[in-house]
């Protein structure tokens, strides 16, 4: 392993997949308002994305991203080395995003439950 891969595996391991500030904010508010959710939840076996709330009654899943991921002009930062970032990687992602949110409304318009 080089020590690029090494620096960026350091690097993205220390990323929270759960309890960001902005998730904890909306969680709050909704436990708050009286909403039960699933957090970090796979919505469907093979879905390869986890939903940050899940709300597996009503079958609805929320992702909060935050300023980051969607490169908001005011609050995101860009990584020194572009090449190595999730943010350069994006034409990857979106994709996959695209599919896990089609996934998502297929099974939701077929009727079948999620797990």
């Amino acid at each position: 392993m080089t020590a690029v891969d090494e620096a960026k595996r350091r690097a993205m391991s220390r990323q929270r997949r759960r309890d960001t500030g902005p998730e904890l904010a909306v969680r709050r508010r909704l436990h708050a308002l009286g909403y039960r959710y699933r957090v970090d939840h796979r919505p469907l076996p093979d879905l390869r994305a986890r939903g940050d709330l899940v709300f597996t009654r009503a079958r609805v899943v929320v992702f909060v991203d935050g300023c980051f991921w969607h490169r908001c002009p005011q609050h995101a930062t860009s990584p020194a080395q572009a090449r190595t970032s999730p943010v350069a990687s994006s034409t990857t992602t979106d994709p996959l995003c695209r599919l896990s949110t089609k996934s998502l409304r297929t099974t939701s318009a077929s009727g079948s439950p999620p797990a």
